[in-house]
């Protein structure tokens, strides 16, 4: 607020990512030390829900905060409010005990050396271009350019999938806990991802059918809290809060990825005017929606196939 050069405002917002981040995985820890391991994602998934209602919903009462007092005031609101929640926050979280007798470096190696957890990390983080490339940077400007829709409508459609995933994070999770198949779920989240998305670039899409379209969309993006929560279950448990940060952040760089990628094919391909460029730089999430899935698949087999000869020489 108070800022008179550029370069405090930009550590400003550098700061608030990292409050952020610490936000989900404090959320992350504290469910792992108040409940039993097959509420885990169920609590995770309502937690997330919570985040996004205030994310969707709050835009309006903001904007009214802002027009009556100003947005210094406002900011500055939030601001203490953020340092009583923070008081509060140290006060009731329980004691988690004595911290294993290891060093942070040590706990790092031991998460990256796990193959399966960067393996999850990697095929999940090829699966998140339908919510960071699309709905939160291009998913405006293509239907404006290929679709034709108009500033209102373009920016109205893709924000389906932050709804979507709202609604979703809950029942994605008791649909992996009832069935007992998480990576089944993350499979089938990843096809009707794919597929949508195909039908989209290729323009089989009309202005209903993509509304619905957008919020299965949403729903099938809340896989990523059974991703992480299945890579946390192949790591000893002293180093499952960091297996759960890691997991975030590999997920998060993809999406810069994302960003990058598409708006690099756009440029390549004849620049922000041109409807096949735009085409062109989406049709990046379905292939690696694909990928994501075959990927996935093929982890499960593999699995399996190792389970049952460990059974057969047991």
């Amino acid at each position: 607020i108070f800022a008179e050069h550029w370069a405090y405002p930009i550590i400003g917002r550098a700061l608030i990512g990292m409050g952020s981040s610490a936000a989900i995985l404090g959320s992350f820890k504290v469910i792992r030390l108040t409940f039993s391991e097959n509420h885990f994602t169920r609590m995770l998934s309502l937690t997330v829900t919570i985040g996004l209602i205030g994310a969707i919903y709050g835009g309006g009462p903001v904007n009214y905060m802002c027009t009556v007092m100003g947005y210094k005031s406002v900011v500055a609101v939030f601001a203490t409010s953020g340092f009583i929640l923070g008081v509060i926050t140290y006060l009731i979280i329980p004691d988690i005990g004595t911290a294993p007798k290891t060093t942070i470096i040590n706990d790092i190696k031991e998460v990256l050396t796990t193959p399966k957890v960067i393996i999850i990390c990697l095929l999940a983080g090829l699966m998140v271009g339908p919510l960071e490339g699309f709905a939160d940077v291009w998913g405006t400007a293509f239907l404006k350019q290929s679709y034709g829709f108009d500033d209102n409508l373009a920016s109205t459609l893709p924000s389906l999938i932050y709804i979507g995933m709202c609604f979703g994070s809950p029942l994605l999770s008791f649909a992996a806990e009832k069935t007992n198949s998480y990576f089944g779920t993350i499979i089938t989240a990843a096809i009707i991802m794919a597929v949508s998305f195909f039908a989209l670039t290729f323009g089989y899409v009309t202005i209903s059918s993509m509304s619905a379209m957008f919020i299965a969309v949403g729903v099938c993006c809340a896989y990523q809290i059974l991703a992480i929560y299945k890579a946390s279950t192949y790591v000893k448990e002293h180093v499952v809060g960091l297996t759960t940060a890691v997991a975030n952040m590999i997920i998060m760089i993809f999406g810069y990825a994302f960003h990058s990628a598409i708006g690099g094919i756009i440029n390549v391909m004849g620049g922000t005017h041109s409807s096949q460029a735009f085409t062109s730089g989406i049709a990046v999430i379905p292939v690696t929606l694909a990928i994501g899935a075959f990927g996935f698949a093929a982890f499960v087999v593999y699995e399996r196939s190792k389970n049952s000869s460990g059974l057969v020489g047991a």
